[in-house]
């Protein structure tokens, strides 16, 4: 039988760059990307270091951003 809400929890930030390199919090995804649309659980962004568009996933709570891809 499978534990629906131990797959459901969310990761903690750790767990989340383990896996994905970097997580950002909302107030370092303002400093290093212009967001520009929300489809959850995407946010399509341009990152400010290089002007290039992609999307990062994002999770609900705690609030974390991972996993740019660029266009």
């Amino acid at each position: 039988m499978v534990d629906e809400k131990k797959d459901c929890e969310p990761l903690k930030r750790e767990e989340i760059e383990k896996l994905y390199g970097c997580a950002w919090t909302t107030e370092e995804l303002m400093n290093e990307f212009e967001v520009q649309e929300f489809y959850s659980p995407y946010v399509f962004v341009i990152r400010k270091s290089d002007r290039k568009r992609g999307c990062l996933t994002f999770q609900r709570s705690p609030r974390f951003y991972y996993s740019f891809k660029p266009e």
